[in-house]
Formats: structure tokens, C-alpha cells, sequence
């Protein structure tokens, strides 16, 4: 390509794809996001709502892992990680009956907007990290935060997981709430 830094490149390929967020997801509440590099780093540009993205791969089997980067925080920064099936992607992490997620501002645990269990630590500095391992082999998902599974949890071990029972097709969702509210996928 002609004025394509090897920086802005990858090898990417049908035996050799990479995830990233999902810029044709929108709708009316949740389409106010700018994304930048290759699709990986969303900020929110809504004033009145939260945005909420998927990526772009459904995972039906296996072990996953990927991380939310908290890259800009503002006065009343909110995010969210999680998954959530393809009917209930419209919301934020955590808000649908197939939905579940970790939230910063509280550091609860969210299913079917059911107003959330203490979970973990809060995530709201910029460069938190936050680790999603999810095991749908077993129907299970764990959250660390800066490489600290929340709740004593070890993805390993399969001990004290976030949310079991999971089975069926999810995609990974990531929320912004605050007009200068960033975060990247990796």
C-alpha cells in the first residue's frame, strides 16, 4: 500500500487472524465511539450514554484470554469487560440475560442487570489492565486486575470463577461511560 507505515501493518490473514473490536457494531444508543488503531482502541464521544462494543470473533468452545486497557480517564469514568451472546450485545457488559461483566467504578460482578455482587478491586487509572480468561470448555470466566485474579480466583485451578454455567456463543464486549472514556482491546 502506498503511505502505509510498517507500523500501521500487520500479518493478518485467513490462517493468521487477529481480534479486534467490531466498528460495523452499532447502534442508536451505543454509536459514538472513534476507533483507532486497526479497531483496537475505542473512545466515547456521547455525552449521555455509555458506548458498548463487540470483537469481532464468536467464541463457542475452547480457552480465551484478552485484556481491557483503561488508556484515558475523565472526571466520572466508567468501564465495563466482559461477554455477552449476540442478543444481548446491545447493552453493557453484564446488562442481558447471556451477558456478564466487570465493572470499574465499582468493582462488582454484573449478570441480567441485577444490580451486582462485590467482586473485585476498582479499575479507573489510566494503564489498569484488566485480564479476562474465559473457559468455555467448562462454562466458566475469571477477571484480574494488573495481573491479580479479583476474588482469589485462579483460571488455572478453576477456583472461585466469576460466572459458571456458560455455554453457547459469546462475543467479547468492552463499555465506555464518559465522554473522554477510553479503552483499548488486546
Amino acid at each position: 500500500s502506498v503511505n502505509l507505515a510498517t507500523t500501521n501493518q500487520s500479518a493478518d490473514s485467513p490462517s493468521n487472524n487477529w481480534c479486534t473490536g467490531n466498528p460495523l457494531f452499532r447502534t442508536s444508543q451505543y454509536e459514538n465511539a472513534d476507533w483507532e488503531d486497526g479497531a483496537t482502541v475505542a473512545t466515547n464521544r456521547n455525552t449521555t450514554n455509555n458506548w458498548s462494543g463487540e470483537a469481532t470473533f464468536r467464541m463457542q468452545s475452547g480457552k480465551w484470554y484478552w485484556e481491557h486497557i483503561v488508556i484515558e480517564t475523565g472526571s466520572t469514568l466508567q468501564t465495563a469487560c466482559g461477554i455477552a451472546q449476540a442478543a444481548d450485545a446491545l447493552g453493557y457488559p453484564g446488562e442481558g440475560a447471556n451477558s456478564y461483566g466487570y465493572h470499574s467504578g465499582n468493582g462488582y460482578k454484573y449478570n441480567n442487570a441485577d444490580g451486582g455482587v462485590a467482586y473485585g478491586d476498582t479499575f479507573e487509572t489510566n494503564g489498569d489492565v484488566i485480564g479476562i480468561a474465559l473457559d468455555l470448555d467448562n462454562g466458566e470466566i475469571w477477571f484480574s486486575k494488573n495481573g491479580v485474579w479479583q476474588n482469589s480466583g485462579d483460571p488455572v485451578t478453576r477456583v472461585n470463577p466469576a460466572f459458571t454455567g456458560l455455554s453457547g456463543t459469546y462475543y467479547a464486549m468492552h463499555s465506555v461511560y464518559d465522554i473522554s472514556g477510553s479503552c483499548e482491546f488486546n
